[in-house]
């Protein structure tokens, strides 16, 4: 008879990470997928006997849990990490993410990372930069100042800019952003409502928070049209999830799959949420921002994501 690989996987995950991310959760599991037995444990602690592969999402790049992991890889270099520190890392800057889908010619908005006012100035008068445009923070995640953004709708807005920082024009999507989440090659994804059309009124530039979006209808009057926000949003503006984009006609299966391969392969990375939009229908996608291990649009069945970590496990550790 012959002997059955056995893989042990531990998902290492802070208990608020588990609350937010599964609808109910186990200790321990066992599967089996090509006749491979998967001895899967979720903890809130690294495990004191090595593993064939950790699958974690580092909440902050530096304190406790970033410390424990940068030790464990050390002490423990055969174990794959999913993701590892180096692409947590990566993810934590704009700089970097943008860069590398740039270099593997994936559409992203016009963007630039710059270090001073003289730098805006100089973009907007070669108009390699146009208004309206975003101001993002060079840090993505793990922080709150990640999520405090600014539009500049005309010069004068400048002023009050956080350097350094991500400029890239703001495109109008009416109000549609598609979310792509990945655990390797398999693929989830929705629709939901996001930034909304914005209108040059004389008004310099619009503060936001991306997690708190509902702020939004505090901006003053003619940068958006209000009602329609009102009218379109369900519990906070922002969270509402339509319909599936293939059947509102925004993209299709082979596109976001096609997608997700490209900038899974430019960042190196396997669990993954893609944020795109379309300028109209016709358009092109734009990925707006990309998410190192996402929530994958709510909480979604244990069962479920442990099957297709062990298919990703399969696919990264060629087995």
């Amino acid at each position: 008879m012959t002997t059955k690989q056995t893989v042990s996987l531990v998902i290492w995950l802070p208990e608020s990470k588990q609350k937010t991310l599964f609808i109910s959760t186990k200790d321990y599991t066992q599967i089996e997928l090509n006749n491979i037995v998967f001895n899967i444990t979720l903890s809130t602690e690294l495990p004191d006997k090595e593993p064939d592969a950790i699958i974690t999402k580092r909440t902050h790049p530096v304190g406790k849990m970033a410390d424990e992991m940068r030790k464990y890889e050390k002490d423990h270099p055969k174990v794959l990490f999913l993701e590892s520190s180096a692409i947590h890392d990566m993810m934590n800057s704009r700089e970097e993410i943008n860069a590398l889908l740039i270099k593997n010619n994936i559409p992203i908005p016009n963007s630039f990372n710059v270090k001073s006012k003289e730098e805006v100035i100089q973009l907007l008068q070669s108009k390699q930069l146009t208004l309206p445009f975003i101001v993002k923070p060079e840090n993505a995640q793990g922080t709150f100042n990640a999520h405090q953004m600014k539009i500049v709708l005309e010069q004068e807005g400048i002023d009050d800019i956080q350097y350094p920082c991500l400029c890239q024009d703001y495109i109008n999507h009416n109000n549609k952003i598609v979310k792509v989440f990945c655990i390797g090659n398999t693929l989830k994804w929705q629709t939901r409502t996001s930034l909304p059309n914005v209108h040059r009124c004389g008004v310099k530039s619009v503060d936001f928070n991306n997690q708190h979006l509902e702020d939004i209808l505090s901006w003053p009057e003619g940068v958006i049209d209000k009602q329609s926000l009102i009218e379109n949003s369900a519990n906070r503006f922002g969270s509402k999830i339509l319909d599936d984009p293939i059947l509102l006609n925004l993209t299709t299966e082979a596109e976001m799959c096609d997608l997700a391969y490209k900038v899974r392969c430019a960042l190196g990375v396997q669990l993954c949420g893609i944020d795109f939009i379309k300028e109209n229908e016709q358009g092109i996608p734009l990925v707006v921002d990309v998410n190192v291990f996402p929530s994958y649009g709510g909480k979604v069945d244990f069962d479920w994501f442990v099957e297709k970590i062990a298919l990703c496990y399969i696919e990264v550790a060629k087995i």
